[in-house]
Formats: structure tokens, C-alpha cells, sequence
């Protein structure tokens, strides 16, 4: 392997020096293709809204207990941070996941491709800022009904995944970090605190507006959950499963202060880029 490079970048790359097709499209091993139109699909997306870049978000298959308490977490993220409309307007924002990256080859070409990230670990997101950063336009579209990935089978690969990834999605600043950990916090888990709070000093007022807070949030993490097809059984679990993202989102910032890189895979990745 080349220095500078990450192993999964340095394939891509390679893949697509031999590649001469119109468009390029980047998946993981563990990605399943459920219907067989996708290509199609997707090809007639990027003509339609002239895209650079085309992402779909999987059905995320979960089988063990924590998959299916933590995993909906990320649908629950993308309906309340990450409104998809945002994507495709002219601002700064973009974000794209692993499992579908549907390039237009010229404009990849342009921005540089995977030569251009070559040593970033969170590389699906970086290359969908490069696309921004040049003009061109993405989308992240729901793909459930055509792709599927079961990206973890237990805590520890979770752990692990999370760990390596997260900060990225960040930007690696601590500054955006602790922002959206705070919101969230305030958002979404205080109202569970309040309401035993409320409890325990027995204040009705703060036992009522914390309720219905409460009431909101399961209504919208139940709309998710029937959405994008989670096991409706774990939907009670929504604090257990914040608090687990609060603690692998500061994990994988503590990882990257301390040890300047993660390990993935028996192999460390260190951080070149801050």
C-alpha cells in the first residue's frame, strides 16, 4: 500500500483507473441489491436532478438486541438533523453513506476522486463535500426498497464502527461536535430527566409539560421506526439507544485527541488530515 493512502481508498482508485463506463458506482461488500431495476433507477435520478452525486440510504437489517436498539438511531438521525431536502440546495452541507456512492465519472474526475481523499477513513462523507465544494449537486434519496446492509452483528463491531467513523462526520471539530451533542441532549433526553425529576419532587407542572414532550418524541421515533422498518418492540428503548450514541460519539472523539487515529479491522488508520 502506497503511503498516505487508506486500503479502501487505494482500491477504488485502482478500480477506477480500469473503469470506462459513463458513471461510477462505489458499494461495500456487505451491500445487498434488492431490486433489480436499481441501476436504472438511479442513473435516471441523476438525469433527472442533475446529480454528481447519487447516495441512497439502505434498509438497515438488525438481528441482535443491540443492533435493533442502537442501528434505528441512525434512521432517527437523518428525519430529525439531516433533512434530505437540504442536500440538494447550494450550501455547504453534504453527506453520503458507503453502501451506494453513484458517481458521474467526469465530474469525479474533476474533483480528484479518491486520490483527492486518499488518506481520510470517513471517505464516502468527504467525497460528498468535495462534490459541494466544486458545484456539483447531491442527493441522499431513501433506498430501502432497493439496497440492504446489516452493517453491524453485535455491541463490540458496533463500538468499533461507530468509534472510527463518527468524529469524522464532524468534520473532526469538537466545536460541531459538542454542539450537536448538546441539542440532542437538550432535545431529546432531558425530557426523560425532567419527568423523573418531576417524580421524585413531586411537582406536577414539570411532571405534565415533560410527558408530553416525551409523547412527541416516541411519536416521532415511532413514525421513523414504521418508516424505515425497525422492530416496533425496541422503539421503548429510544434513551438507552441516545445515550449509547452520546457515548461513541465521545469516544471517537477521545480516540482521535489521544491516539490521533482508530483501529479498524486489526489495523490502525492514523488521522492525516484535521
Amino acid at each position: 500500500l502506497p503511503e498516505g493512502w487508506m486500503g479502501k481508498n487505494f482500491a477504488c482508485w485502482n478500480g477506477f483507473s480500469l473503469s470506462k463506463g459513463e458513471y461510477l458506482l462505489f458499494t461495500d461488500a456487505d451491500t445487498r441489491f434488492i431490486d433489480e431495476n436499481l441501476l436504472e433507477y438511479a442513473i435516471s435520478k441523476m438525469k433527472e436532478k442533475d446529480l454528481k452525486l447519487l447516495s441512497l440510504i439502505p434498509k438497515i437489517e438488525a438481528i441482535s438486541f443491540f443492533e435493533k436498539v442502537f442501528m434505528p438511531l441512525w434512521s432517527f438521525v437523518f428525519i430529525t438533523f439531516l433533512p434530505l431536502r437540504i442536500l440538494s440546495k447550494k450550501n455547504k452541507f453534504a453527506f453520503s453513506i458507503g453502501p451506494f456512492l453513484l458517481f458521474e465519472r467526469n465530474f469525479y474526475e474533476k474533483i480528484g476522486g479518491h486520490k483527492e481523499i486518499k488518506d481520510e477513513i470517513v471517505d464516502d462523507i468527504f467525497l460528498s463535500r468535495k462534490v459541494k465544494e466544486n458545484g456539483g449537486n447531491i442527493a441522499l434519496l431513501n433506498g430501502k426498497e432497493l439496497i440492504k446492509v446489516r452493517f453491524y452483528k453485535n455491541f463490540k463491531e458496533i463500538k468499533k464502527g461507530v468509534t472510527k467513523s463518527a468524529f469524522g462526520a464532524f468534520n473532526y471539530s469538537y466545536k460541531i461536535l459538542f454542539i450537536f451533542l448538546l441539542l440532542s441532549f437538550i432535545i431529546f433526553f432531558l425530557p426523560f430527566l425532567n419527568f423523573l425529576r418531576g417524580i421524585l419532587t413531586s411537582s406536577p407542572n414539570l411532571i405534565k409539560i415533560s410527558f408530553l414532550q416525551i409523547s412527541l418524541i416516541y411519536l416521532l421515533k415511532l413514525i421513523s421506526d414504521i418508516y424505515n422498518s425497525h422492530d416496533l418492540k425496541y422503539t421503548i428503548f429510544f434513551p438507552f439507544s441516545l445515550l449509547i450514541g452520546f457515548y461513541l460519539c465521545l469516544n471517537s472523539a477521545k480516540e482521535a485527541f489521544f491516539k490521533k487515529g482508530y483501529v479498524w479491522k486489526e489495523r490502525f488508520y492514523p488521522i492525516f488530515k484535521k
